[in-house]
């Protein structure tokens, strides 16, 4: 049990950065197109905004396995409060994405095909909305990270508590 424990909380922050990454890459291309329209201005507001969810998303993963954990055979109190601050990090994340990527997705399949072809002319790319896709992958991959740890946390919690009543019973029927 010991593995699978380490393999969801390690796995935390690994879809942490992946999350990271993608909002470092997201507006990566419309970096320099300010001046050209709204969507490009949008596409740089959503993009602080996922960073910094994203940020946080990093930063409570590593406090996470900073208190270990991703190791400890017992939770304490300092393990729940990371649990649950990454699980609640992580849920506004998501929504976060779903919320703001979608309604980017319809304002760039609105661009003019003028635009379009000046936009992959200047990036080297190919017009396409895999971009977008990606942040719903991410946002669901986050949804499934969460559903990990709160089973898991579940069951280690399930699991202590047998644990201390069989210990209370068994010290109990060795003083009698």
């Amino acid at each position: 049990m010991k593995i699978v424990q380490r393999i969801i909380f390690i796995l935390a922050l690994i879809i942490a950065a992946l999350f990271f990454l993608y909002t470092l890459s997201f507006s990566t291309g419309w970096a320099l197109g300010e001046p050209f329209g709204d969507f490009f201005t949008e596409a740089q507001i959503v993009n602080k905004i996922l960073f910094k969810w994203a940020l946080w998303s990093v930063i409570v993963s590593g406090i996470n396995l900073m208190m270990n954990t991703h190791r400890n055979r017992k939770f304490y109190v300092q393990n729940y409060l990371t649990i649950v601050s990454v699980v609640v990090v992580f849920a506004l994340s998501a929504v976060k994405l779903f919320e703001l990527v979608p309604s980017l997705k319809v304002m760039y399949g609105e661009l003019s095909e003028g635009m379009l072809i000046f936009i992959t002319t200047f990036n080297f790319s190919e017009v396409g909305t895999e971009i977008f896709d990606l942040g719903i992958v991410v946002a669901y991959a986050l949804f499934v990270q969460i559903a990990l740890i709160i089973g898991f946390t579940i069951f280690k919690t399930v699991t202590q508590i047998k644990r201390a009543k069989a210990k209370k019973l068994s010290n109990s029927e060795l003083s009698l």
